[in-house]
């Protein structure tokens, strides 16, 4: 991964690698840089894994009269949906008539 020189990354949604398991887990990853108090050098990276079952559990209970939610990265890629095939694609606006929208922006 390059250098992120203090700034967030997003890891679009992937299959967790990391258990074996029965049922892959998707999730998506947020990356920041560990910067030096001394000179601002990068001295290692720190990674959060966030787990799609988890988001649909909290997103569940808001699901009503076929409302969609969505999680973009800064680039407009789809992190989230309700439609798993739609994930790490551009997030396109015309599709929709009526949503309610989750956006997060990482960048600031």
């Amino acid at each position: 991964m390059k250098e992120l020189k203090g700034e967030r990354v997003i890891i679009p949604t992937h299959k967790s690698d990391y258990y074996v398991t029965q049922t892959p887990r998707y999730i998506f990853s947020i990356g920041r840089s560990i910067l030096s108090k001394e000179n601002k050098d990068e001295i290692g990276v720190i990674y959060v894994d966030l787990d799609l079952d988890a988001i649909q559990k909290i997103v569940t209970p808001l699901q009503n009269n076929n409302n969609q939610y969505y999680i973009m990265d800064g680039d407009r890629n789809l992190v989230y949906s309700n439609d798993q095939e739609r994930l790490g694609e551009p997030f396109q606006f015309g599709f929709l008539v009526a949503f309610h929208l989750l956006f997060l922006n990482f960048n600031k």
